[in-house]
């Protein structure tokens, strides 16, 4: 993805108002610099094709969340690890928008 490209990508996320192109074009160099990286997990992928009725839904819904599910054992057993690589954010306001979503979840 070029620069132009994640800038247009990104426009209207800010309350549908553009954010600063200097302010994106930080972050995107910040990425380029030094790529994000997660731990690759093999993922079963359920069918999508031509859901006819509510009880395949159901059955589809149930398969991709007990994937889902092992997923997220697979992640939770390794995050104490010291051999896993860890990616620090480098800057508080890459973080902020994520925190300013999700605060509420971790005080209830």
């Amino acid at each position: 993805m070029t620069k132009e490209q994640y800038i247009k990508m990104n426009r209207g996320i800010n309350d549908s108002r553009d954010l600063p192109e200097e302010f994106l074009s930080k972050i995107y160099d910040e990425i380029k610099n030094e790529e994000i990286k997660l731990k690759v997990t093999t993922m079963k992928r359920g069918t999508k094709e031509n859901i006819i009725n509510d009880k395949q839904r159901e059955l589809l819904f149930n398969i991709q969340m007990k994937d889902v599910e092992s997923i997220a054992r697979d992640l939770m057993s390794n995050a104490g690890s010291i051999n896993e690589e860890f990616t620090i954010a480098k800057n508080l306001e890459h973080v902020r928008p994520m925190f300013q979503v999700n605060f509420m979840l971790f005080i209830n």
